[in-house]
């Protein structure tokens, strides 16, 4: 710095370094926060991907537990009938049908 007057002056090759050094500051905060942003968005998608999946294997397991029920809700039927046809047969037909 040079003095004038009672005041200090900066010359402009001092005054360039010093916003140059400032800039370089902030650029590299800049920098950090754009790879930390980076970073959390990457997280993110691998989060994503992972519910993604996990939202696809419970609605394949619903599907598989919906379709055993409606078999066996159309099978009931058929069982029901099955009950009553033998609780009208006699119990020797019953035993002879058991029996083989």
């Amino acid at each position: 710095m040079d003095e004038h007057k009672d005041h200090d002056i900066v010359s402009a090759a001092a005054e360039r370094t010093e916003r140059q050094r400032e800039l370089g500051l902030r650029r590299q905060t800049i920098q950090q926060r754009v790879q930390d942003t980076e970073k959390d968005m990457k997280l993110l998608q691998q989060e994503e991907e992972a519910l993604n999946g996990s939202a696809d294997k419970a609605v394949e397991d619903s599907e598989e537990i919906f379709t055993e029920l409606i078999r066996l809700l159309e099978k009931r039927p058929s069982t029901e009938a099955a009950r009553r046809h033998r609780g009208s047969q006699p119990v020797s037909t019953q035993l002879g049908t058991l029996r083989t």
